[in-house]
Formats: C-alpha cells, sequence, structure tokens
C-alpha cells in the first residue's frame, strides 16, 4: 500500500506499508465506526467523539436539576448523545441502567412493571418474568405510589454503588399518543424514590437516594428542568 506525505503540485514524498502488516491489524475483524443514519449506541461510544462539552453539559445537568429535557429536532443526535454520550459515563461512575420503553396501548403500570422485573429477579426465566412484571402491575394498580416507593427500595439494594438508571425511551410518542398515560408513567417512575429528588435529561431523570443514587432518562420533552439541546 502506498501513502502519500505531501500535498500539492510539488508534491512527491510517499512511503509504503507492506500488506502483511495491514493484514496483521485484522481489519475484517474491526467494527466499522461508521453508523450512517443510525443512532450512536453505548457499544460505539468508543467512535462517538466531537460531542464531549454536551455530553458533559448533559452529565452536569443530571447532577443539578430535577427535569433535563434533551430536545431537538428529529435526527439532530439526541438519541447517540443520551446513549454514546451519558450513559457509559454513567455505568462508569458506578450507576446500573436499564431502559424503558412504552408501548402503545400498554398501560404505565405494566410499562413500569415490566422494566423492574428484571431487575428485581434476575434469575428466573423470561417467562416468569412477565408473570411477576403481571404481578407488579396489579399492585401499582391498586396501591400506586406507595407501591412504587417499596419497589424502589427493593431495587436499591440490587442497583450499583452509584444508584439505578432508567432511560426512558421515545417518551414523547405516548405524550403525543397517551399523554394521561405518560403522566402516569411518570407519576410512578417519580414515585420509586420517595425520599430523594429525580431527575430526568430528556432522555434522562435522576434521583440521588442515601445511600445510593436512582436516575431517569427520559427522551420526553419536558417544561421544567435545564433544557439540553
Amino acid at each position: 500500500m502506498t501513502v502519500a506525505t505531501d500535498r500539492g503540485r510539488t508534491a512527491g514524498t510517499s512511503y509504503l506499508i507492506p500488506a502483511a502488516a495491514l493484514l496483521d491489524l485484522q481489519p475484517g475483524l474491526r467494527r466499522c465506526p461508521y453508523r450512517g443514519l443510525d443512532a450512536f449506541r453505548e457499544e460505539d461510544a468508543e467512535h462517538f467523539f466531537g460531542r464531549e462539552k454536551e455530553t458533559q453539559r448533559l452529565l452536569d445537568a443530571v447532577d443539578r436539576h430535577l427535569v433535563v429535557p434533551v430536545v431537538g429536532p428529529s435526527g439532530s443526535g439526541k438519541t447517540s448523545l443520551v446513549r454514546a454520550g451519558a450513559l457509559p459515563h454513567l455505568r462508569a461512575a458506578g450507576h446500573t441502567v436499564s431502559e424503558i420503553r412504552p408501548l402503545p396501548g400498554t398501560r404505565a403500570s405494566l410499562t413500569l412493571a415490566r422494566a423492574l422485573a428484571p431487575l428485581l429477579e434476575p434469575d428466573v426465566g423470561v417467562a416468569d418474568q412477565e408473570r411477576s412484571a403481571s404481578k407488579l402491575a396489579a399492585l401499582l394498580d391498586s396501591e400506586g405510589g406507595p407501591a412504587a416507593a417499596a419497589l424502589g427500595l427493593r431495587l436499591l439494594n440490587r442497583c450499583g454503588p452509584r444508584g439505578h438508571v432508567f432511560f426512558l425511551n421515545q417518551l414523547e410518542e405516548t405524550v403525543a399518543a397517551e399523554p394521561a398515560t405518560a403522566r402516569t408513567l411518570l407519576a410512578l417512575v417519580v414515585a420509586l424514590a420517595p425520599e430523594a429528588w429525580i431527575k430526568a435529561l430528556c432522555r434522562n431523570w435522576s434521583a440521588p437516594y442515601t445511600p445510593a443514587e436512582k436516575r431517569i432518562l427520559t427522551d420526553a420533552g419536558a417544561d421544567t428542568g435545564s433544557p439540553c439541546p
């Protein structure tokens, strides 16, 4: 392989890279760093660069504000900023992270219960977790906030040393189509930390709790807190 090192009309210097050296790098086994039109994921964090200031601003906002909406036009990189920017840093800081993705027509209690079941009972199978989620949803439906608070205390015994982060993904779709469901879901999530303050990165909320912290990340636009475009 020949590589030119000079530029311009008078360029004439180049050097050779032996093919064997290139093959030793095993380029076919390396993951392509270009995502095209797809959002960056947590596993792409090593290739996500150029938005360090925005990532730090987002992390700082999570520490300072109750709700931190990440807002912007479609395709502006909100998901990439949260997934490849914020989440890896939160994990490295000692948080555990899981995702809540509301589905159309699903009760808020069941949406939250399905996110909690694998965390509270990680050693059981998927079918058992679904049955557990149904029971948790019924409990949340009947008791609401107090039940969520009790579940939050159970979660704190299983989360990372700095607490747990819930990433509420695509919540704006539920806000637009089923606003009452969105309000109920957010109320239940906030109730998970009864004695804490919960914050949100508009893909994000956070809640420090003694001795740990609980954080909730949501991609819904919110009218409180600090917007982070």
